[in-house]
C-alpha cells in the first residue's frame, strides 16, 4: 500500500520542529539544548516488544537527534545499506557488533521521490554537510585543547561525580584545570553537575596522603626509592658496557696490527682466531 505521513498531527508537528529549529540554530547538539529546555520529547514507533506499533514520547539525546537529522526517509528517499557488518571489527561470540556506516555512494540502494517528505532532498544534503562541518570544527577544538593542557591534574581518572557518580573529566585553561561531570550534557542537552577547581583538590589529596605516612612508611619509601635508583645505574652501567665494547675490540685490533712488523702485516691483517 502507498505509504502515508504518520496519522498522529502530533508526531508530524514534532519532526517538521526538529528540521525547522536546526534551519534556525544551525547544530543538533544546540537543537537538543532546545528540547531539553522545554521539556520537549521525541516520538518513536516502537517496532517490536509489549508496546510495537505504540508511538513512545521519549527524552531526545544526541543520538536519537541525529538519526532523525541524518535519515534520508524524511527526505522521501528510500535507502538501504546505511549500516553494514564489518567482521574485522567484530566481537567473536557477538553476532551484533561491528556495525558500520559506509559512505552513501556504497550503500546497496537509494531511490528518491518514494516517501511523503518533510525537506527536500537538497535540504537534506545540506543537513548532512552542516552536520559533518560541525563535527570536524569540535574534533579540531579538541585537538587544540589536548595539544596544550599539559596535563597537570593527579586525578585524572579517579574523580567521580557526587550528584550522579559518573567520572570526571578534566578542563584546562592556561595554567588551570577543574574536574568536571559532562555525562548529562552531550547525551541529554541537561545542566551539567556542579564542577570542582581542580588545584586545591590536588593539593588537599596530596597533604592527607603524606598526613596518614607515618616515620617508618616514609623510611621504607625511601629506602624502596634508594633501590630503584641503584638498579637503574646498573642499567645505565651495562649499556655503556655495550655502546664501549664494540670501540674496545676495534682498539684492540688496531694496536696489534700497528705492532706488527711492516713486512709481515699482509698475514696480520687477517682476524686471529683464539
Amino acid at each position: 500500500g502507498a505509504v502515508r505521513l504518520d496519522p498522529d498531527q502530533s508526531v508530524q508537528d514534532r519532526i517538521r520542529l526538529v528540521f525547522d529549529k536546526f534551519r534556525e540554530l544551525g547544530s543538533a547538539q544546540t537543537v537538543l539544548r532546545y528540547m531539553a529546555k522545554n521539556a520537549l520529547r521525541l516520538p518513536r514507533r516502537q517496532t517490536s516488544g509489549l508496546y510495537a506499533g505504540a508511538v513512545l514520547w521519549k527524552e531526545p539525546n544526541s543520538a536519537a537527534m541525529l538519526s532523525l537529522l541524518k535519515n534520508p526517509a524524511y527526505a522521501g528517499a528510500f535507502a538501504y545499506g546505511r549500516r553494514v557488518t564489518d567482521p574485522s571489527r567484530q566481537v567473536p561470540g557477538r553476532p551484533a557488533t561491528g556495525k558500520v556506516r559506509p559512505p552513501q555512494d556504497r550503500w546497496l540502494a537509494l531511490v528518491k521521490d518514494v516517501y511523503p517528505a518533510y525537506i527536500t532532498w537538497e535540504e537534506h544534503e545540506a543537513i548532512l554537510a552542516t552536520i559533518e562541518e560541525n563535527r570536524q570544527t569540535m574534533a579540531e577544538r579538541l585537538t587544540r585543547k589536548q595539544a596544550v593542557r599539559g596535563g597537570a591534574a593527579l586525578l585524572t581518572g579517579l574523580v567521580r561525580c557526587g550528584r550522579c557518580g559518573h567520572a570526571m573529566h578534566v578542563a584546562y585553561k592556561e595554567n588551570r584545570f577543574q574536574y568536571i561531570c559532562r555525562i548529562a550534557n552531550p547525551e541529554y542537552a541537561r545542566a551539567n553537575c556542579p564542577y570542582l577547581t581542580g588545584r586545591p583538590i590536588d593539593e588537599a589529596v596530596v597533604q592527607e596522603f603524606f598526613s596518614v605516612l607515618q616515620p617508618a612508611e616514609i623510611d621504607a619509601l625511601e629506602c624502596v626509592n634508594a633501590k630503584q635508583a641503584e638498579r637503574r645505574r646498573e642499567l645505565e652501567h651495562h649499556l655503556e658496557q655495550e655502546v664501549r665494547r664494540p670501540d674496545h675490540a676495534a682498539n684492540r685490533a688496531a694496536r696489534q696490527y700497528d705492532s706488527v712488523d711492516p713486512e709481515n702485516r699482509l698475514i696480520a691483517a687477517t682476524p686471529e682466531k683464539r
